[in-house]
């Protein structure tokens, strides 16, 4: 048997020659590549690109690609993300004589990897199949998205084929009274999901389809969702009018999860079918989701789901077109019938440990509503008892929340204790998510592995919290709520460690919020202690040195109302995009001792003894204002770049205090240093704590390049605009001068640009010149010797 001619197609094409068999003579429009092929057998190769010229009428309508009695393979490269077939739509009226289709397909053709979008019909009896339309069930479309397209009367999306492992969204059949299936109809569909098509009719998703493990959400027809179709290991929820249930409607469900109990039906699940994220139309289940394990495996045609992963997990298919892939096992405290392993909620383990030891790594313990306070195990030989061991890489998630779901490890609320049990243990590659943990605490002789981690104790940054509460545990060396790990959208609060970190040590923390921490008698870190911070609050904790975190990196941070006696905010510090606000010290650096501080806003910090923003620190652009102390009601004893150190408060040296400032705007001027000014910075708002700069600041253009070492500024604008970078943490976004604002505000010269390329005194230099020079652009003595 002869192989089969691959046919190249490239929008891009140089030098195309028929019948395009590589990429060098490859043609620059699929029609052409279809029209080269042989009658059957040929493969259609096509590279990235939108393809929306060429075409040909079939069925008495104009398509974008047509395959007239040939059984071609018309396949992208990289997939239907970056490879468009593009038809196109009538204005005012979408469907005309003039529109095009984006495909029609004849015999058994495959047409795979594209999306097709803009597609339109004729009107009347030309109205079927926007998107594509197929002559019979033998040609297969897949792995394809099938959006905005419109038919006048049938299939705005599809009419006819075989759909496996496609999207198609927001198609729509638009005459009233006839428009039916807005996005299928008369096809077969496989692991497809169907949202937001519209029908004027009947059929809003699909008329006279059969759908096999497809997911049917959000559509909506004149009269209802589905008409007229096969139903199997599908889901139907959440479509206007209704779901297709009803007797009028000509649906048969098998296996299906949909609301009401449908007319004619078997196997069918009401409850809600918990996808991951319907407003996102994310339409993966939930691990306990109703539809997991509750489909009907003699309906399968496909090996693997939409994804691409394994359509059988756990013995038994899922309904919709995306299977959950770890297996389940159920942890109940109200179970009565508990059989390892656990994997149903009749046969629900009754603790959580239970659960995990009988499961494999990779696979999902769900957890039900409760508070889990018995049972607990030791690791390693470490004298301290756990009460949950995750010594596996899998994933402990609860069902409702850390407000329904409890770990505790000392039974009661609220109390602290030198012995105890610690509520968690993570090792590498597990996961814990939704679950708050109280009342931990440690014991033994080994800082790390025993008098560390009261609530929750990680192997690594591997192993991961999410959204979990950490609240009211002791530790006796470090980290009185979690020691190391990395945490997700958590509440670290209440915890308390006698030598460092009294919320974390040694942990990655996101979008977490960090308060009320504290420790008894350590070095510091009240809040955290050597971590990695970014988009976290830390408010409201206490320690010796560094009230807010100690020896931490943090980006876009919120650091306020923490209190030491040293860096009542951060100590030892690098922080970024960050604001240091209300913080207090006993002693010195009410807002930051020793740090490295780079577009940071430091506001109404205090320090008793010196340093009321911040004490030793280095400040690249940022915003100082607002402060107080003894001693330098701004910065004491530091430098600071590119800075607006203002309005600070202090009986001596009220902006800075022994400190060596250049590029600043402060005042009084620093002396033998450069580039600094005393003008008001003109901030927005600064009573309402906007600092950004008006249009009118001096400190537009005032900075020195050299130092930037970030391409933002604190809102994540770009950091350098106009050639120069700004003194603060915001950089004005549309300077309209080159220089800066300060030096021509010297000279009484505008600010618009107007005058940056004239040459006002005759000199023969241009006031962009006379400023790089130093010389005065209003005095034609002042030259150059």
């Amino acid at each position: 048997m002869a192989r089969a001619t691959v046919h190249y197609v490239n929008v891009n094409g140089m030098d195309p020659v028929s019948p395009f068999t590589n990429w060098v003579t490859a043609t620059t429009n699929i029609q052409n590549a279809v029209d080269a092929s042989a009658s059957s057998g040929d493969e259609v190769l096509v590279t990235n690109g939108i393809y929306q010229t060429g075409g040909r009428t079939l069925y008495s309508i104009s398509n974008r690609v047509g395959v007239d009695g040939k059984n071609v393979a018309i396949e992208s490269v990289n997939g239907p993300g970056v490879t468009i077939i593009e038809g196109y739509q009538v204005s005012g009226t979408t469907n005309g004589s003039t529109a095009f289709r984006c495909a029609a397909l004849q015999g058994n053709t495959l047409l795979s990897g594209f999306t097709l979008t803009g597609g339109a019909t004729g009107t009347g009896a030309l109205g079927q199949g926007g998107g594509v339309y197929c002559s019979s069930t033998t040609c297969v479309v897949s792995n394809c998205i099938i959006i905005g397209n419109s038919a006048y009367a049938e299939g705005g999306g599809a009419y006819g084929g075989s759909l496996v492992d496609c999207f198609v969204i927001n198609n729509s059949a638009l005459e009233a009274g006839s428009g039916t299936g807005g996005g299928a109809y008369m096809s077969d569909l496989t692991n497809c999901v169907l949202t937001a098509n519209f029908s004027a009719y009947r059929g809003g998703a699909a008329q006279n389809c059969t759908l096999v493990n497809c997911t049917v959400a959000e559509n909506t027809g004149e009269v209802d969702g589905l008409d007229g179709c096969k139903v199997y290991n599908s889901i139907s929820y959440y479509n206007t009018p209704d779901n297709g249930g009803s007797s009028g409607d000509g649906n048969a469900f098998t296996n299906a999860c949909t609301i009401p109990l449908p007319y004619e039906g078997d196997d069918i699940v009401t409850n809600p079918p918990l996808f991951v994220n319907l407003t996102n139309e994310n339409f993966q289940l939930l691990p306990w989701s109703p539809c997991v394990n509750a489909g009907n495996n003699t309906f399968i045609l496909n090996p693997t789901d939409l994804a691409g992963n394994p359509r059988i997990v756990a013995g038994t298919v899922d309904l919709g077109a995306y299977e959950f892939q770890a297996p389940l096992h159920f942890v109940t405290l109200a179970g009565t019938n508990p059989i390892s392993p656990y994997g149903t909620w009749l046969t629900a383990a009754t603790n959580i440990q239970n659960a995990i030891d009988a499961a494999n790594a990779g696979d999902f313990i769900v957890v039900s509503n409760g508070l889990y306070q018995i049972g607990g195990r030791t690791v390693n030989g470490y004298a301290v008892t756990n009460r949950v061991v995750i010594d596996q890489a899998v994933t402990v998630q609860s069902v409702n929340g850390p407000a329904s779901t409890i770990i505790a490890g000392l039974p009661g609320t609220g109390a602290f204790a030198s012995e105890g049990c610690r509520c968690v243990y993570l090792t590498n590659g597990a996961v814990l998510s939704g679950f708050t943990l109280t009342n931990g605490a440690t014991f033994g002789s080994d800082p790390t592995n025993e008098l560390s981690g009261a609530a929750v104790w990680c192997e690594s940054a591997d192993a991961i919290i999410s959204n979990c509460v950490i609240t009211c545990s002791y530790a006796p060396d470090y980290g009185g709520g979690a020691y190391q790990g990395t945490l997700d959208n958590c509440i670290i609060s209440n915890n308390v460690a006698f030598l460092d970190g009294g919320g974390a040590y040694l942990a990655n923390l996101n979008n977490c919020i960090i308060t009320s921490n504290r420790l008894i008698q350590g070095f510091g870190g009240g809040g955290v202690d050597y971590g990695v911070l970014s988009n976290c609050v830390i408010t409201a904790n206490r320690g010796s040195v560094g009230g807010g975190a100690l020896n931490s990196a943090l980006t876009s941070c919120v650091i306020s109302n923490n209190s030491a006696g040293l860096g009542g905010g951060l100590y030892e510090c690098i922080a970024t995009d960050s604001l240091i606000s209300s913080n207090g010290a006993s002693g010195n650096g009410g807002g930051a001792c020793s740090n490295l501080l780079n577009n940071c806003i430091l506001e109404y910090n205090i320090a008793i003894q010196e340093g009321g923003g911040a004490y030793g620190s280095h400040l690249i652009n940022c915003t100082v204002v607002s402060n107080s102390a003894n001693d330098g009601g701004g910065i004491a004893f530091g430098s600071a770049t590119n800075c607006i150190v203002y309005d600070n408060n202090s009986p001596s040296g009220t902006n800075w205090y022994v400190s060596l400032l250049g590029y600043c705007d402060t005042t009084p001027l620093p002396g033998s240093d450069v580039g600094d000014i005393t003008n008001d910075p003109v901030f927005v708002n600064p009573v309402a704590g906007n600092f950004q700069l008006q249009s009118n600041s001096p400190c537009i253009n005032a900075g020195d390049n050299a130092v930037v070492n970030t391409s933002t500024d604190f809102v994540g604008n770009p950091r350098i605009v106009g050639g120069l970078v700004d003194m603060g943490a915001y950089e004005y976004q549309t300077p309209t001068s080159v220089i800066s604002y300060a030096w021509l505000q010297q000279y009484g010269l505008p600010i618009n640009g107007s005058d940056d390329f004239e040459d006002l005194d005759g000199t023969g230099f241009t006031v962009y010149q006379d400023w790089v020079a130093g010389l005065n652009p209003t005095n034609p003595a002042s030259v150059l010797a």
